[in-house]
């Protein structure tokens, strides 16, 4: 078993307090490997059977196995949405021309 591990945010620890308690964590549970067997691929970290990277020509890519659950959007239709643009714009307009009568 290979276990992939993806990093949160832009992957940088900021403080060395951080990056120990951080170590401290991970070697908790890599002695604890039985526990890790379960976790799901949406998981930030999980296992992949060595079959399953052999077969996938050892490309250890986490997109490979990762799986990515996508949640849908329900957005305003577009006719509300331009109404809000429009109202936004019109509040501009007249501060705008407010802002002129100061100069």
């Amino acid at each position: 078993m290979l276990s992939f591990f993806q990093s949160c945010g832009n992957g940088i620890l900021k403080s060395l307090r951080i990056t120990i308690l951080f170590d401290k964590w991970r070697i908790s549970r890599f002695n604890n490997l039985e526990a890790e067997k379960d976790r799901a691929r949406t998981d930030q970290s999980f296992f992949v059977p060595v079959e399953e990277i052999e077969k996938n020509d050892y490309d250890l890519s986490i997109n490979k196995y990762k799986e990515v659950v996508y949640e849908k959007v329900e957005y305003e239709p577009t006719e509300v949405i331009l109404e809000k643009i429009e109202s936004i714009e019109t509040e501009i307009q007249i501060e705008l021309v407010e802002l002129k009568k100061l100069l």
